[in-house]
């Protein structure tokens, strides 16, 4: 049977714990990537790690102004580029599908609250790149 490799992605407003830690029994990964923001992914990490599983933390480099990917006004004075976000999320679709030529069997589950832009953009990443994707859905409550 093929290695597993979980991929995590979401909102970082994400409210419910029990749905990322169901997720990861359901799966039961040999690896956890995730991109290292609040919310989904560190509740992925947390569950992860309680269950004695590897994990690997991508988080965003906000400081870097790539030419390549930043888009912002003035680079040399801003503060954080506002394309890290993106940046990173391809960084980890690159590292799924390289994870997954190597022979492993690869899912992305997505913890999508409330239209996250983030969520939705690294879902279609997935989508575009071939990836098996699961979406996990919540909306705020009015």
């Amino acid at each position: 049977m093929a290695a597993k490799l979980m991929v995590v992605t979401g909102s970082r407003e994400w409210p419910d714990d029990a749905e990322v830690e169901m997720t990861i029994d359901v799966e039961v990964p040999d690896l956890v990537l995730h991109g290292n923001a609040r919310g989904a992914d560190r509740m992925a990490e947390t569950a992860a790690r309680r269950r004695g599983m590897a994990t690997l933390p991508m988080p965003a480099d906000w400081k870097s102004h790539d030419p390549d990917w930043c888009r912002c006004d003035d680079p040399l004075t801003a503060k954080f580029c506002k394309q890290a976000g993106h940046r990173r999320n391809w960084d980890m679709v690159l590292k799924a599908k390289e994870v997954e030529a190597a022979g492993w069997d690869v899912v992305v589950h997505a913890f999508w609250f409330d239209g996250s832009r983030g969520t939705e953009n690294m879902v279609k990443s997935c989508i575009d790149a071939g990836l098996r994707v699961v979406v996990h859905r919540h909306e705020r409550s009015s």
